[in-house]
C-alpha cells in the first residue's frame, strides 16, 4: 500500500510540477521547438476535456471527473481483483485524474504542454491516465 501511495504522490507531483515550470516560463501560446516537427512544448490553457469538450461547462466537467474517480475507486474495492498489476495502473489511472483535477479547481483550466505534432497537446497527467487506462485494458483483455 505505501509504495502505491507513493507512486501516486510522485506522479501528482511530477505532473503538477511540470506544469508549475511551463507556467512560470512560458506565456500562453508559445512554442519552443525540442526537435523540429516532432516533439515540442506548446504552452495551452485548456478549459474543456479532450479536444477543448465541455469547454463552456467547467464545473459540469469536474463533476464529471469527480464522479468517474469515486465510480473507479467503488469498482476497485467491490468489484476488482486485488494484484499489484491492477494497483499499478489505477493509481497511475488516479494521479493522472487527481493531477488534472487539480488544475481545474486552482486555475479553472488544465496546463496543456507536450506537443507531439500528430496528437493533441497534452501533459503529464494525461500520460498516467493512458497508461493506467491502456493496463487495465491488457490486464482484462488476458483474463477473457
Amino acid at each position: 500500500m505505501i509504495k502505491f501511495l507513493s507512486i501516486f504522490f510522485l506522479a501528482v507531483f511530477a505532473d503538477q510540477i511540470s506544469k508549475y515550470f511551463i507556467d512560470s516560463n512560458m506565456s500562453p501560446g508559445q512554442r519552443i521547438a525540442i526537435r523540429e516537427g516532432v516533439l515540442e512544448l506548446t504552452y495551452l490553457r485548456n478549459p474543456g476535456a479532450v479536444l477543448g469538450l465541455l469547454a463552456e461547462s467547467k464545473y459540469l466537467l469536474l463533476v464529471i471527473q469527480l464522479a468517474v474517480v469515486f465510480l473507479l475507486l467503488l469498482i476497485y474495492y467491490y468489484y476488482l481483483p486485488k494484484n499489484n498489476y491492477i494497483d499499478l495502473f489505477l493509481v497511475l489511472l488516479l494521479s493522472g485524474a487527481a493531477g488534472n483535477i487539480i488544475d481545474r479547481i486552482r486555475l479553472g483550466y488544465v496546463i496543456d504542454f507536450i506537443d507531439l505534432q500528430i496528437w493533441p497537446v497534452f501533459n503529464l497527467a494525461d500520460v498516467f491516465i493512458t497508461l493506467g487506462t491502456l493496463g487495465m485494458i491488457i490486464i482484462f483483455w488476458k483474463e477473457l
